[in-house]
C-alpha cells in the first residue's frame, strides 16, 4: 500500500494509498492525485542515454558480477550439507541446481557453484 518512486537509486517519492485497520485495508481516496502522479512520473521516465561502448561494458560487468554472486548463494544454500530432507527434496526440483548436476555429469566433475 506503500508505493515508492526511486530514480537512480534515490528515494525521489513515497504515496500512501491505504492502510490496514484490524482485519481490514482501508484506502486514502485523497491520495488518488498523488498516486496517479506518481505512476505517470514512472511511466514517463527515461533512463540514461549510453553513448559509449566502454560505459555499457562496465555497467554490464558490474551486473553480471552481481548476478554470479546471486548465482553461487543460491547454489550454496541449495547443496548445503546440513539441509533437512524436505528442503533437499524441494531443491531436487530447483533448474539452476539441477543444471550444476548435469554439467558435473558431462563436463567438469569437480567444478564449484563459485566456478559454475
Amino acid at each position: 500500500m506503500d508505493f515508492h518512486l526511486f530514480i537512480d537509486g534515490e528515494l525521489k517519492t513515497t504515496v500512501q494509498i491505504g492502510r490496514i485497520e484490524g482485519n481490514k485495508i482501508v484506502p486514502s481516496p485523497d491520495k488518488l492525485e498523488e498516486f496517479t502522479t506518481l505512476i505517470k512520473d514512472f511511466c514517463t521516465y527515461e533512463g540514461q542515454t549510453i553513448k559509449s561502448s566502454k560505459k555499457l561494458a562496465e555497467m554490464m560487468a558490474g551486473k553480471a558480477k552481481l548476478l554470479a554472486i546471486v548465482i553461487e548463494n543460491a547454489l550454496n544454500a541449495d547443496l548445503a550439507p546440513d539441509s533437512s530432507p524436505e528442503v533437499q527434496e524441494e531443491d531436487a526440483n530447483n533448474t539452476l541446481r539441477e543444471q550444476l548436476k548435469r554439467f558435473r555429469t558431462s563436463l567438469i566433475h569437480d567444478i564449484t557453484p563459485r566456478n559454475f
